[in-house]
């Protein structure tokens, strides 16, 4: 064999091996960012996903005033470049006190445009920096014009999107195929709405037992229909939702024998001792 043909054959042996590397060296983290339930049977979590709190999207999805959210909850910096955001803020005036205390902490050292002066300005001199901060617009920082603002503001304050109890068509329970129910449906309150995340639904904490009087039938021939007994009307019990809240879909009852559950995560998980036995490029299940 000639020395050009090993060398060839080291050269495309060395690059099989880091192909291999490349594959296999992403799976040891799998078992930290890997869901295994039966809600969410092959979701995976990028590595760089922040983790999750259902404590924190509870508080987020229960504030609906846009002003109040941006300053609760938004942690970007671009927003001390942002006039849109800034109007936003001290939307209930220039002295408004939690807006200059809140404005000066996040962004009074990093936004030279819109750095405030502690002395009260002259009038005049308050529209001119307000005409120069419209010239110069929001190049670095997001916009949010005031149409989008009008948007955003009647859609938060909606209470038809909110987790609460709503007006819904219920089906009522009836566990005899050949039996029919007239009416078959009703209208009551159920649990419906928005909860900022899709590891979380809207589940009822309150529910209350409703009764129901409705004609029970059976078939009696392919075009006619009987009472089931001498008692046409049947009570049907059906759960309606007087409270709500938002709830992890993955609940401990989902989870493996062999998995532990994180409530505030809402997922489950392996334990440590059970996913140390998996060798590389494995993942415990």
């Amino acid at each position: 064999m000639s020395r050009s043909t090993i060398s060839a054959f080291k050269f495309y042996g060395i690059i099989a091996a880091s192909l291999l590397i490349l594959v296999s060296e992403p799976l040891h983290g799998l078992p930290n960012t890997i869901l295994h339930n039966e809600v969410y049977p092959d979701l995976i979590l990028p590595s760089n996903t922040a983790p999750f709190s259902l404590a924190f999207t509870r508080n987020m999805s229960s504030v609906t005033d846009l002003r109040e959210f941006i300053m609760k909850f938004v942690q970007d910096e671009r927003i001390c470049f942002s006039k849109s955001i800034r109007d936003i803020i001290f939307s209930n005036g220039e002295d408004d006190r939690d807006a200059l205390t809140w404005w000066g902490k996040r962004c009074e050292r990093r936004s030279s445009s819109f750095r405030r002066v502690r002395n009260p300005l002259a009038e005049s001199t308050l529209i001119r920096n307000r005409r120069k901060s419209s010239n110069r617009g929001d190049s670095k920082g997001p916009t949010i014009t005031p149409a989008q603002q009008k948007k955003l503001t009647k859609l938060l304050k909606n209470k038809k999107i909110q987790c609460n109890p709503k007006k819904a068509v219920v089906e009522l329970p009836n566990d005899d195929p050949f039996m029919t129910l007239k009416p078959s449906c009703v209208y009551i309150k159920q649990c419906s709405g928005c909860c900022e995340s899709p590891l979380l639904e809207c589940r009822p904490t309150q529910i209350k037992n409703r009764k129901f009087e409705v004609m029970a039938f059976i078939r009696d021939t392919a075009e006619s229909v009987k009472f089931v007994n001498t008692q046409p009307i049947k009570k049907v019990m059906v759960e309606e939702h007087k409270k709500c809240q938002c709830e992890c879909k993955v609940r401990p009852e989902h989870c493996s024998p062999k998995q532990l559950y994180n409530a505030d995560a809402c997922r489950c998980y392996c334990a440590p001792q059970i996913t140390r036995t998996c060798g590389p490029g494995k993942v415990s299940n």
